[in-house]
């Protein structure tokens, strides 16, 4: 996480998973899968924060998917808060589940 200037943190990320499965029904079988973030949370005032982010994730089996999300939060009073979601999300099937 890195505060640029006074109303902006940006986070970065990184995450790699690798799965081996071995059984009498499937046989031997491996994947592996590689993804980034990158999160900008804003805050022009001190009533309202937005979020933009984004993800890639690589799959070795099921290609490359990009991820956007965006969000809203509005402070309506010190206890009560209002908040806005929209996002994109890709979960590949685990070895497992196949």
């Amino acid at each position: 996480m890195r505060h640029i200037g006074q109303s902006n943190l940006i986070t970065l990320g990184t995450e790699y998973q690798q799965n081996n499965i071995e059984s009498t029904e499937v046989g031997k079988k491996d994947e592996e899968s590689i993804s980034a973030f990158i999160q900008d949370e804003i805050e022009p005032w001190k009533v309202l924060s937005i979020v933009l982010a984004g993800r890639i994730d690589r799959h070795d089996q099921w290609g490359t998917q990009v991820n956007p999300k965006g969000s809203l939060l509005f402070r309506v009073t010190p206890n009560t808060n209002l908040r806005l979601n929209a996002g994109q999300a890709f979960l590949s099937p685990s070895l497992d589940q196949l």
